[in-house]
This record gives structure tokens, C-alpha cells and sequence, in this order.
């Protein structure tokens, strides 16, 4: 055997052990990627599991939380009654003090009357008793004892006659001052009556405040449990909420290698917000809109497709056609378009070293439509091209590729920001947000008015942004 033969039946030798290799490490990888697509799969069903689990548990707090507030609402509207009846209360018994003070203020001056009237009374019958005593002087006079005085008779039956005139006067004010009296003492005893009414009504109202009282105490302790049962459910609801979001999260980052995890995909747009303004949930709702987060970004275009880039975009000829047609399409005999996206996308790819013909493009959503869609952001080749500058500036990347996560998010936040998301007005109609405005901009430029197809394009995008809104508040703990 000559050495060439010998050298030719090495070679022939190795290259069968290359192919046994090869066959083998195929086989390795093809069992390897089947055996991680089980494990993705098996752990997908199994955070899906857990996921409804979770969500199902919350649900049932949710319902408990709200059922404890129905009842917190309850004893609310019952403690506004106790209050108010506890105020009634208060107002009456504040009444009936006043009442209680200003009989004890007439029994006063009543008692002080019959004091009055009995000191007067007590001072006419000492008169009198002086009256009658000096009557019965003159009426033991013997007449040699009246002839003997200095006196005359008559003088002395004019004592007497007056004597007689002062105790009948005197008798008449007994009487009177006795009538009075019993009067003024009759009015006291029916004011030491109604007094002791007053008193035990004041009493009753008493008690009844106190119970009230109770009452509201009792109230306002299952008022304060309730709330605090209502705190412990909320707790444990924003616990449940931030477990779901975590799950949902992790299901996102299970799917084809062609995604973005939630988790990037909320850095990413975080990171465009803090360089354009532009809120983060809006610039992720743009890309679950556009891409499902870079899951379907283009079905054209890839090897094995029914239709490559130059059947699917505008080109050099369309846009010849355009300005031949006075710039317009309008009435134009052959196909043009104000873009030429074939030119610009070869000069694309081209500057980023990627095969043309391989990467995948949308298709065109209808027969009269245009597609060539770009990355998960979906930019057409010639909107990308007029922003490709300042995305390099805030990316650092030269030149930026519209199949890069991170150079997609800040051209999609940039592009935001040029179609009026962070401005304060909306600039499409009064009853339109800035955001929604923005949107629809996005999707299908500045024509206004939009059809009923695009405003469903900007709801969608303003619901999905509030979905995310509130996952990425619970992820932040907020």
C-alpha cells in the first residue's frame, strides 16, 4: 500500500468519524433541545397551574374584603345614627338642666317670699298682741281712775275706738298675709313638683345617653376590627397581586427564544422612558400591540416564506411613480407610494452585516396595504432611517438596529415623544388623550380623522397600558 492510498484511506477514515460525530451530536442536541422544550413545557403547565391557583385564592379575598366593607359601610351609617341620637340626647338633657335650674331659682324666690311673709306676719301679731294688751289697760281704768287723770273721758273712748280700728285692720292683713302665703306655698310645692319631674326625666335621658353611649362603643370596636380585618385582607391581596405579576412575568420569559422577557422587557422601557419622558406602560402596551413582545415580528421575508422583501414594501419605482403623479397616488395608472423602504432597507441591513433575504419582515395586513414592518417595534425601513441618528445618540449604538430590544424600545419611546406623548394636550380632539393620540400616530401617522380600525388599535394599546401600569406598581412595590 503506497502512501497515497494509505493517506487517502486515512482521510476517508476520518472523515466517516466527523460523520458519526456529527450524526451523534445532532442527535445530542436534537434529544437535548427535546428534552428542555419538556422541561419548558412541564414548567409552563405548572406556573399556569399555579397561576390559576393564585388568582382563584385571590378572587375569594377580594370577595371577603369586599363583603367586609358592605359591613363597614353598615356600621358606619350605624354609628351616624347613635350619633345623632347621642346628640339628641345631649340636647335634651342640656334642656331639661335648664329647666331644673330655673325651677330651683323660682323655688328659691317662693321660699324666700314665704319667709318674708311669715317675718311680716310674725311683726303685725306682736302689734297686735301690744294693741290688745294696751286695750285691756284702758279697759281696767275705773271711772275715778279716768275723772283722776289728766285725760277726759272722752279722750279715752277716742284711744279706744282707734285701738278698735288698728285691730281690725291688723286682722285684715293676718288674713291676707296668710292667703298669700298659702298661695306662694301652694306655687312652691308645685314647683318642687315639677322639679322632681324634671329630674327624673333628666335621669331617664341619662341612662338613655349611657346606653347610646355603650352602644357606640360597641360600634366603633367591630368598626375598628373590621378595618383591621380589611388592612390584614389588603395586605394579603397586594402579597397575592405581586405573586401573580411574578408568575405572569416568568410565563412571559417561557416563551420562544425569539421573546423578550417581561422582566427585560420592563428595564428596557424604563430605561427609553428615563431618556425620552415617555411613560413606560405606554411604550410596552406599543410593543404587546405590535410584536406580543417580539413574538411575532414577521412571518415574510424568512427562508421557506411565500413572499420576500421586494415583493412585500415600496420601492424605487413606486416612488418614481409618486412623483411622476404630481406626488400623489391618487388616480396613478401604475402602483407608487411616497416611500422607497426596498432602498432603504437594503442600505439597512447591509450597514449591519444581516442577510436581506433571511430576516424575518410583516406582511402586508390587506391586499392595498404595505408591509416590511422591522423588529419588535415594527418600524417601516424609512420611518427607522429619519430616526436612526438620535437613536444611536441615546442607544450608543452605530448604527442601531431595529432588531435590537433595547434600540427598538427607545425608537419606539422616541417616536412616541415626536407624535405628542408627553405633552399635556392631545392635539387630535378634546376628548382624546395625549397617550391614545400618540397611539394612533404610531399606527397609522397624522391623518385625522381616524377609522374606527385605528381607534380600536389606540384602545387596545391604552387598556394593555394600564394592565401594565399596575403590574409594574406592584413589581415596584407601590
Amino acid at each position: 500500500m503506497n502512501m497515497k492510498t494509505l493517506c487517502s484511506l486515512h482521510a476517508s477514515r476520518l472523515f466517516l468519524v466527523l460523520v458519526i460525530a456529527v450524526f451523534v451530536g445532532g442527535v445530542f442536541l436534537v434529544g437535548s433541545s427535546f428534552v428542555l422544550a419538556n422541561d419548558t413545557d412541564a414548567r409552563r403547565a405548572e406556573l399556569e397551574a399555579e397561576l390559576a391557583e393564585v388568582q382563584a385564592e385571590y378572587d375569594a379575598l377580594e370577595r371577603q374584603k369586599n363583603a367586609l366593607e358592605r359591613e363597614s359601610v353598615s356600621y358606619e351609617r350605624d354609628l351616624e345614627i347613635l350619633n345623632y341620637q347621642i346628640n339628641q340626647a345631649a340636647a335634651v338633657i342640656r334642656s331639661l338642666n335648664l329647666g331644673i335650674e330655673e325651677l330651683s331659682i323660682d323655688i328659691d324666690k317662693k321660699e324666700e317670699i314665704i319667709g318674708l311673709l311669715s317675718n311680716k306676719l310674725s311683726r303685725q301679731k306682736r302689734s297686735l298682741g301690744q294693741l290688745i294688751k294696751k286695750t285691756d289697760e284702758l279697759d281696767a281704768f275705773s271711772l275715778v281712775e279716768v275723772m283722776l287723770s289728766n285725760k277726759n273721758i272722752s279722750e279715752f273712748f277716742i284711744d279706744l275706738d282707734s285701738f278698735d280700728a288698728i285691730e281690725k285692720s291688723l286682722n285684715e292683713s293676718f288674713r291676707e298675709i296668710e292667703t298669700t302665703k298659702d298661695f306662694t306655698h301652694e306655687q312652691k310645692t308645685a314647683l318642687e313638683s315639677t322639679l322632681e319631674e324634671q329630674i327624673e326625666l333628666r335621669n331617664m335621658e341619662l341612662f338613655e345617653k349611657a346606653q347610646i353611649d355603650e352602644k357606640q362603643k360597641e360600634k366603633s370596636e367591630l368598626l375598628n376590627l373590621k378595618e383591621e380585618e380589611i388592612d390584614s385582607y389588603e395586605s394579603t391581596l397586594k402579597e397575592k397581586e405581586r405573586t401573580i405579576a411574578e408568575i405572569k412575568a416568568a410565563l412571559f420569559s417561557l416563551r420562544d427564544s425569539t421573546d423578550i422577557s417581561f422582566g427585560e422587557a420592563v428595564e428596557f422601557a424604563k430605561t427609553a422612558s428615563a431618556k425620552t419622558g415617555v411613560r413606560p406602560a405606554l411604550i410596552l402596551a406599543i410593543f404587546k400591540r405590535e410584536s406580543d413582545m417580539g413574538k411575532n415580528i414577521g412571518t415574510c421575508n424568512r427562508p421557506g416564506d411565500s413572499r420576500d422583501w421586494n415583493e412585500i414594501m415600496p420601492g424605487p419605482v413606486h416612488y418614481r411613480n409618486y412623483v411622476a403623479n404630481g406626488k400623489s397616488c391618487i388616480g396613478a395608472a401604475s402602483p407608487c407610494s411616497w416611500r422607497d423602504d426596498q432602498t432603504t432597507f437594503l442600505d439597512i441591513t447591509d450597514r449591519l452585516g444581516i442577510d436581506h433575504n433571511s430576516v424575518p419582515l410583516s406582511c402586508p395586513a390587506g391586499a392595498s396595504l404595505w408591509g416590511g414592518a422591522m423588529g419588535p417595534a415594527q418600524f417601516i425601513p424609512t420611518t427607522w432611517s429619519l430616526l436612526e441618528d438620535r437613536i444611536g445618540q441615546l442607544t450608543g449604538h452605530t448604527p442601531p438596529s431595529p432588531w435590537d430590544p433595547y434600540d427598538a424600545f427607545v425608537a419606539s419611546a422616541m417616536l412616541l415623544k415626536d407624535n405628542g406623548a408627553t405633552k399635556s394636550y392631545s392635539g387630535c380632539n378634546q376628548t382624546t388623550s395625549a397617550e391614545k393620540c400618540a397611539a394612533l400616530r404610531y399606527f397609522a401617522g397624522w391623518g385625522q380623522p381616524y377609522s374606527l380600525g385605528e381607534l380600536s388599535y389606540g384602545n387596545y394599546v391604552m387598556e394593555w397600558a394600564a394592565e401594565y401600569q399596575s403590574q409594574i406598581d406592584i413589581l415596584d412595590g407601590e
